[in-house]
């Protein structure tokens, strides 16, 4: 009998230590910023992406973003005609990103027009 307790007692202490383990590691952050390009005006629609999942968003009219993620995520910020960027969170909530201009990427853009 008193196996018996005593094995059910390590059962939930186990299953709340593996419980609480698990909000530990995965500490959501919610990181905000802004991002610009080289004339310091801000980017509308740049995608950002938390770098090997499929959650991201984009810039709003004013260039800002807010996501919610790991904080060791890395976000991945990508805009046609930029260089594609990778920042590391490392716990920071506001990260300011400045795109640069790819040229090389300029040169492979085509534009078709229907009439």
């Amino acid at each position: 009998m008193k196996t018996h307790i005593f094995t059910q007692k390590f059962i939930w202490i186990t299953f709340l230590f593996i419980l609480y383990s698990n909000s530990i590691l995965a500490q959501q952050i919610s990181v905000t910023g802004t991002v610009i390009g080289t004339d310091d005006e801000p980017i509308i629609g740049v995608s950002i992406l938390v770098k090997g999942t499929t959650q991201g968003v984009i810039t709003d009219l004013n260039g800002n973003y807010t996501i919610n993620t790991n904080s060791d995520a890395t976000l991945v910020f990508s805009y046609v005609g930029c260089i594609t960027q990778e920042v590391a969170i490392a716990g920071r909530k506001k990260i300011n990103i400045t795109l640069v201009e790819d040229s090389k990427a300029l040169d492979e853009v085509v534009v078709i027009g229907y009439a």
